[in-house]
């Protein structure tokens, strides 16, 4: 691994370390058994660093008791947002696939994903994730809005991309 690449995850490691040792107590803490002790390390828990930056809080959170009252609120409001959340991501492999030509949309996958892919691997606390997450996170939810309309408009989930040109 190059030195300016390795040096970044190991900022990564510690950020997290950190976090952990600071909200010990946190009411929300996810995966706080976990850290990283090298690069092959932070490669495996990638695919559970999507799966929390994506789908946290979680279904199972949802009406559980926090440790505060204004935790109980928050994760009830969540659960809203969240299952508004879950239904739009749906769209978004269609909006994709419509748009895979598109070069900005690539740069902005690619942005937000690795942006959510970072803070999930530095926080794990759920309540702190979801606040910090928020501009990398909505705008592939209203990308996958917009797969839905998409996808209503033109009355199908995928279409020949001869007619996805013509109605923009």
């Amino acid at each position: 691994m190059p030195g300016f690449i390795d040096n970044q995850l190991q900022d990564v490691a510690k950020y997290r370390r950190k976090f952990i040792r600071a909200w010990a107590d946190g009411g929300s803490a996810i995966d706080a058994n976990i850290t990283f002790r090298n690069t092959k390390d932070m490669i495996a828990y990638v695919p559970r660093a999507l799966q929390i930056a994506f789908l946290s809080p979680f279904p199972t959170t949802w009406f559980s008791e926090g440790r505060k009252e204004a935790g109980n609120a928050m994760r009830f409001v969540s659960s809203f947002e969240m299952l508004f959340s879950y239904l739009c991501l749906l769209g978004l492999p269609v909006f994709v696939f419509n748009k895979r030509k598109d070069p900005s949309l690539w740069m902005l996958l690619a942005g937000n994903v690795a942006m959510l892919t970072i803070y999930a691997m530095t926080i794990p606390n759920i309540g702190a994730l979801y606040r910090f997450r928020y501009p990398y996170f909505m705008p592939l939810v209203c990308l996958g809005l917009a797969g839905w309309v998409l996808s209503v408009y033109n009355k199908t989930f995928f279409w020949s991309e001869e007619k996805s040109e013509d109605h923009y």
